[in-house]
């Protein structure tokens, strides 16, 4: 899943305040978010709940901006994924490249030096 730079800033403030709150909702007010924009990217990939409905009366009203925030499950776990995609594409890509091209060149100098 492809994010924005200034929505993983807002996914990662997001955790950690969640983290320190005790695993509460997190009062939009509290983030240092300008427009809802990156907020809504990061709920349409399931990154963030938001808890934007107000009770009046007899039932939810929903509200034109959310009030609230949580992480989902995928939003606590984004960043450990994160780090495990790049290792296997630094394995993949760099380190297994690296040992293949110096084994041929042993095998190469080995070769020269017996024919």
């Amino acid at each position: 899943m492809e994010t924005l730079g200034a929505e993983r800033r807002l996914l990662r403030q997001i955790n950690r305040k969640f983290k320190r709150n005790g695993h509460q909702n997190i009062p939009v007010a509290e983030l240092r978010v300008r427009d809802d924009y990156y907020l809504r990217l990061l709920k349409a990939h399931r990154l963030v709940r938001t808890g934007d409905f107000e009770f009046r009366g007899l039932g939810p009203v929903a509200q034109s901006e959310p009030d609230s925030v949580q992480p989902t499950e995928a939003g606590l776990q984004f960043f450990a994924w994160k780090r495990e995609a790049v290792k296997a594409f630094l394995l993949r890509s760099v380190v297994i490249p690296m040992v293949v091209s110096a084994v041929m060149t042993l095998i190469t100098i080995y070769l020269q030096k017996t024919l």
